[in-house]
């Protein structure tokens, strides 16, 4: 998951349910039905640990290749993004 490009970034993200922001995504991972997390590399440690940490519980890949810029531009949406999920098909 570590080698993707912003592009197939976009496209994940365009084709998938996302969950977008810190909160969000902590409360998607508590439901378990996370299949993958991206945080931003320039996100603040304080902020994204506590998420880190629950991703590593639940056995969720976490990755932090992209900047929260190119989360949210990924993400279709104007503001950047400290985290990112793509939610498993229910």
């Amino acid at each position: 998951m570590d080698n993707l490009s912003k592009q197939e970034l976009k496209s994940i993200l365009r084709g998938s349910k996302t969950a977008v922001g810190l909160k969000q995504v902590r409360k998607a991972v508590a439901k378990n039905c996370v299949l993958a997390v991206f945080v931003g590399a320039d996100a603040d440690e304080w902020a994204v640990e506590p998420l880190v940490n629950e991703c590593r519980i639940y056995g969720v890949p976490v990755s932090d290749i992209f900047n929260m810029k190119e989360l949210g531009r990924a993400c279709g949406i104007d503001v950047s993004a400290a985290a990112v999920a793509v939610l498993k098909d229910e």
